[in-house]
């Protein structure tokens, strides 16, 4: 009989041991966005998820982190991933079907990251442009080289009406040696989407430092996981709870 009372009072302590740190969990500050503008969730298009049960993992754990929307943002670039706005309709809706029958609350909105190529300028001059709230153009360039026509092309966008939005600027090598090239591309009417692992050293020390320069400066405009997979969750998770990042980022207005 004191074998039995022993066990549940080592049951008990265990419960009690889970319960808080579950509500410590809960309690503790992290910066909250209900719509993550840039991730790689539509299976088998791009360099993403492989599988719907990969999509559904990652969509899940984004809804655990607060998330309410994501918007699929797959690759469009002409040599490499040569999606359609078609093809990128129809994944959509095929996740979202999903999502439902999963019963995950969440919605996943079409979009694209474009890549600022010759295909990128048919695509534009033709309006078949897959924009955030169909207003923001999500673009990106070569990350080491500034494209010679950049401004030609954020003026075309622009002049279609649209609002161009430049992915992860922050990774963009050619820009973070020098804040007035920032600051002259943010002069062109260009937004700025910053990537959350950024913050965190996910692609090294001088695009962390070039993040966090352009948070305290007031400069970002969306930020996004940028999540290719279901592993940069957690990662995702510790930065979004890190003072320094919570500091940082509220210097800015969010768009999210």
């Amino acid at each position: 009989m004191a074998m039995d009372m022993d066990m549940d009072m080592d049951m008990d302590m265990d419960i009690m041991l889970k319960i808080s740190r579950f509500f410590s969990s809960r309690s503790s500050a992290s910066f909250e966005c209900l719509r993550d503008v840039h991730a790689h969730i539509l299976p088998g298009i791009d360099d993403g998820v492989s599988t719907v049960e990969e999509s559904l993992q990652a969509l899940l754990a984004l809804s655990n982190l607060g998330y309410k929307k994501v918007v699929a943002t797959p690759h469009i670039m002409s040599e490499r991933y040569p999606n359609s706005s078609a093809l990128i309709l129809e994944k959509v809706r095929e996740i979202n079907e999903a999502l439902s029958q999963s019963g995950i609350d969440l919605l996943v909105e079409p979009a694209a990251e474009y890549y600022l190529d010759d295909g990128f300028s048919a695509l534009l001059g033709k309006r078949d442009i897959l924009a955030i709230e169909g207003k923001y153009v999500l673009f990106e360039t070569s990350h080491g080289q500034r494209p010679f026509n950049l401004e030609h092309i954020i003026f075309d966008i622009s002049s279609q009406g649209y609002i161009p939005l430049m992915a992860h600027p922050e990774r963009h090598h050619y820009l973070t040696s020098d804040l007035e090239l920032f600051r002259d591309l943010k002069n062109r009417g260009v937004l700025f989407q910053a990537n959350i692992g950024s913050f965190g050293g996910v692609y090294g020390k001088n695009v962390e430092d070039a993040a966090f320069l352009l948070a305290k400066q007031g400069m970002i405009d969306f930020i996004g996981t940028d999540i290719h997979s279901p592993d940069q969750i957690e990662k995702i998770s510790k930065i979004l709870k890190d003072k320094k990042f919570i500091k940082a980022i509220s210097k800015n207005r969010l768009l999210n």
